[in-house]
């Protein structure tokens, strides 16, 4: 169970259910074969969410990852979240600065520095 901002009223909470997605792609097989796409926008979440995908993201399936790093997130839980992802054999294949609308070069970027905005990077596994 989680508490959030209901966005109605100032400093209103409601509870809301979390599964993780490891959980949830149980009820749905995926098979050896399949392509995966997983995309992932929690609004400063995203470490917590990653503990959640451990086994979909270790499967040999072809996966592609869309992930906004948000600039809430502390520079840990960044490079968590990116060695989680180089751990388990991914490619970081691009970013994007406006939420996906153009996406630039890795080369002169480094997403763990950068806290001061939300980035998108997308990453692959073959």
């Amino acid at each position: 169970m989680a508490e959030l901002a209901s966005g109605e009223e100032p400093n209103e909470r409601i509870n809301v259910e979390v599964y993780p997605i490891d959980q949830i792609a149980t009820q749905e097989p995926i098979h050896e074969n399949d392509h995966i796409v997983l995309r992932m926008d929690v609004e400063g979440y995203e470490y917590e969410a990653f503990k959640g995908v451990t086994d979909i993201l270790a499967r040999d399936s072809p996966i592609f990852v869309f992930v906004e790093l948000h600039s809430s997130l502390h520079k840990h839980e960044r490079e968590s979240i990116i060695n989680e992802l180089e751990q388990t054999g991914f490619t970081p294949v691009g970013l994007s600065m406006d939420g996906g609308t153009t996406i630039e070069s890795l080369q002169s970027f480094n997403p763990v520095a950068e806290t001061d905005r939300n980035v998108h990077l997308m990453a692959k596994k073959t």
